[in-house]
């Protein structure tokens, strides 16, 4: 109330179709964390449970627990990841066309399922947006586009189910400076094309400065502040430039 009048908020888009979900719950404990990390798996209540869900689940957590051990930041909060059937299933309840993705303040992983076998596609989708909500948790907000999704490509070591080596034989050129990149240009660009080469910096960054470097003066790095987070490093960012563009050439 304010002014003696009561305030009532209004949405301005219609309010998105729900279902019921079924839910499947467990630890996911990493090494030296001192306890485990509390995963709700979720899936249609529509639906039947599927031969394979064991799978699905164990693909789930294969996927959380690369991208802890790569970030080396373990979590502290439950986290839910919701499992869809096909890309149509996705689309009409979270708005969203895509493989996935991640609601990072709310700790939640939208997925469609893909083969849940060892080292498939949907556990390494697991790994690339798992990476996003562990790492807003433990390293705070990411200061640039190129820096996050490049995160989470690094951290999966694939795009489209196609690793960053194989990538480099595939990008177009001539390839932006990573200034460009820093800026608008990453989000206007084809995601075939930005993606990978966000995975490629952050590949040459973490190898040749390693992950804590990374974490604290590259990940919070803007357009603006970029080329001070470099010299912070060890580095400038004419030398990180040229890195990159030796490991396109390979």
């Amino acid at each position: 109330m304010t002014g003696g009048k009561t305030v009532t908020p209004v949405f301005s888009h219609p309010r998105a179709r729900r279902i019921a979900w079924r839910t499947v719950t467990r630890d996911l404990k990493i090494g030296a964390m001192a306890k485990p990390v509390v995963i709700h798996v979720r899936f249609p209540q529509q639906l039947p449970a599927a031969m394979d869900e064991e799978q699905v689940i164990q693909a789930c957590l294969r996927g959380l627990a690369t991208a802890v051990q790569k970030l080396g930041a373990a979590s502290s909060t439950d986290l839910s990841i919701y499992v869809y059937p096909d890309l149509g299933s996705i689309a009409s309840l979270t708005g969203k066309r895509g493989d996935g993705h991640a609601v990072v303040e709310a700790r939640v992983l939208h997925v469609v399922r893909y083969d849940p076998g060892p080292g498939g596609g949907f556990e390494k989708l697991l790994v690339h947006e798992g990476t996003h909500v562990l790492a807003h948790e433990a390293w705070g907000t990411v200061g640039t586009p190129l820096f996050g999704e490049g995160l989470a490509v690094w951290a999966a070591g694939v795009y489209g189910g196609v690793s960053l080596d194989n990538w480099k034989r595939r990008i177009r050129q001539p390839v932006p400076a990573v200034k460009d990149l820093l800026g608008k240009l990453f989000r206007q660009m084809p995601e075939n094309q930005s993606y990978p080469l966000s995975g490629i910096l952050l590949d040459v960054a973490v190898e040749k400065l390693g992950i804590r470097n990374v974490r604290q003066h590259l990940y919070g790095a803007t357009a603006s502040t970029w080329e001070a987070a470099c010299k912070q490093t060890g580095t400038t960012a004419q030398e990180l430039e040229s890195e990159f563009r030796a490991a396109l050439a390979k």
